[in-house]
């Protein structure tokens, strides 16, 4: 039974190196850079479920290259249409759209 006890060791110390090198890679590895890019608003339609503090509002645009990106807010905060600019940030092939361009959330003074 010892070879047991010794084949556990192994497997423990080798589960221990991929997670420190599976860490290393994410740390070393470099991130590409966000860039600020403008997006079309395509679709502003409600979301399917409903939440407790009232309905949300699905809001998808597009880049000028295709690059699709979503966000929700609030119903009762919502303040673009089809057709308008939104700031957004990509980096790689993400798309972050920014919610104050479509939402009036207020100052965090």
């Amino acid at each position: 039974m010892r070879w047991v006890k010794v084949t556990r060791w192994i497997l423990i110390g080798g589960g221990i190196l991929f997670c420190l090198a599976l860490a290393a890679i994410v740390v070393l590895l470099p991130k590409q850079p966000a860039r600020a890019v403008r997006a079309t608003v395509t679709f502003v339609g409600p979301e399917p479920e409903g939440l407790p503090y009232g309905p949300t509002v699905r809001i998808v645009a597009r880049t000028a290259d295709g690059r699709i990106g979503q966000i929700s807010v609030p119903a009762r905060q919502l303040r673009c249409k089809v057709g308008d600019e939104v700031r957004a940030t990509s980096r790689g092939t993400a798309i972050h759209l920014d919610q104050s361009s479509c939402a009036h959330l207020g100052r965090y003074d």
